[in-house]
């Protein structure tokens, strides 16, 4: 018989495919947005039932805290919002539906075709020891890549600050 966690991860499984199936059917996009963050939240929760903490947190604070909330914030400035009820021919529907399709197969045959390996994580496969292998100032560490991204990251902040002033100074005018 299956044991709890594999019944939890079928469980997270079906929330993820109808939350799935709700981004693109919602004709609203904040709603679409919305699912989608469910989907983020609910792959966070089968890293949290396959003992990957360190991907449970990334998958929260990146996706779920900076690439949801930037749609969000994105959606909300631009006035993107606002709904068209314009109804979509059944020509579209129907190419789109043999498109999917298709790339259902095609995945289907690529999973079910592709051997899996297992990998031995060895004894050092903790939170811990993957932060200090990251961090780490010899050759194999990535201290610089951590370095340029906050850089790339400030820049960005500021040029956020100088095109939100020009814009407040533009309507002041």
């Amino acid at each position: 018989m299956y044991n709890i966690e594999t019944l939890f991860i079928y469980l997270l499984s079906i929330v993820s495919v109808l939350s799935a199936v709700l981004v693109v059917t919602q004709r609203r996009i904040i709603r679409s947005v919305s699912a989608l963050m469910m989907v983020l939240l609910v792959t966070a929760g089968m890293y949290v039932i396959l003992n990957a903490e360190f991907l449970t947190g990334v998958q929260v604070l990146v996706y779920i805290g900076g690439i949801v909330i930037l749609i969000i914030f994105a959606i909300m400035l631009t006035g993107a919002g606002k709904t068209n009820d314009d109804e979509v021919d059944t020509h579209k529907k129907l190419l789109a539906f043999a498109v999917s399709f298709l790339f259902l197969l095609c995945s289907t045959y690529a999973i079910v075709n592709t051997p899996i390996k297992t990998v031995d994580t060895g004894a050092n496969s903790s939170v811990r020891a993957l932060g200090l292998k990251l961090l780490d100032y010899s050759g194999t560490g990535h201290v610089l890549a951590f370095e340029v991204i906050s850089l790339l990251l400030l820049a960005v902040l500021i040029g956020a600050i100088v095109v939100a002033r020009k814009t407040e100074e533009a309507k002041n005018a």
